[in-house]
């Protein structure tokens, strides 16, 4: 992947609990993740089967270890695999995953462009290593 690469996404508010939302690709399939403030990122249970059976979850390496998922695309651009762990939390919003601080360990620059206008779009920038 070429370095310095710049992508650019506008995120969606869950209506009912506020959280931010990143719209993600996972091979041919739309995820939606929120960002959290977790030190890593996981996979609701309902969702972890389809992406294990689907190859974009794969296993670990060493036991103990954790999954990683592959096959991403954020705004059409590839992005590198992360680290996941099945995570409770995101199933209780009905969500598919939450993105934790290791996802952003793969960037440069991580920014969020918060306007002070309450219904103007919500765009995180992300600049790859």
């Amino acid at each position: 992947m070429p370095d310095g690469r710049r992508i650019e996404v506008v995120l969606d508010v869950h209506p009912a609990f506020g959280l931010l939302l990143l719209p993600l690709q996972v091979g041919a399939d739309q995820v939606f993740m929120f960002i959290s403030g977790s030190p890593m990122s996981g996979i609701a249970p309902g969702s972890w089967g389809d992406l294990l059976l689907k190859e974009h979850l794969i296993y670990p390496d060493a036991p103990g270890s954790s999954h990683r998922l592959d096959h991403l695309r954020i705004g059409g651009e590839p992005v590198p695999p992360i680290e996941v762990r099945q995570s409770r939390r995101a199933g209780r919003f009905r969500l598919d995953g939450e993105l934790g601080l290791n996802f952003f360990r793969n960037f440069r620059e991580a920014c969020f462009q918060m306007p002070a206008d309450p219904n103007a779009p919500i765009v995180l920038s992300l600049e790859l290593l």
